[in-house]
């Protein structure tokens, strides 16, 4: 049961860093949207042109922080989580 455990808990983190991440995207593109003119037909916005590669190497770049995030998070969430656990143990085991 703990690795199944484990695993939704990735999940979870996984869902909650995405739901940020794409509520900002929307509050800022549709700020965008509402004050300025953009034109999504050719790919530019007020006369700065959007690079699809560039584009392409900044959502990767994003998503190996996210991944990078998401393991140092969890190791630091588990050894929080175990000295929790080792304290409670031994407050158990004084008492019984």
């Amino acid at each position: 049961m703990g690795r199944k455990s484990n695993i939704k808990e990735k999940l979870v983190m996984a869902a909650d860093i995405f739901f940020v991440l794409i509520l900002c995207f929307i509050i800022l593109f549709s700020t965008l949207v509402v004050t300025n003119n953009i034109s999504l037909n050719d790919y530019s916005v007020n006369g700065y042109s959007i690079n699809i590669p560039i584009l392409a190497g900044v959502a990767v770049s994003i998503g190996a922080y996210l991944l990078f995030m998401l393991t140092a998070s969890l190791k630091g969430y588990k050894e929080v989580e175990e000295a929790y656990y080792k304290s409670e143990e031994e407050k158990n085991g004084r008492h019984s």
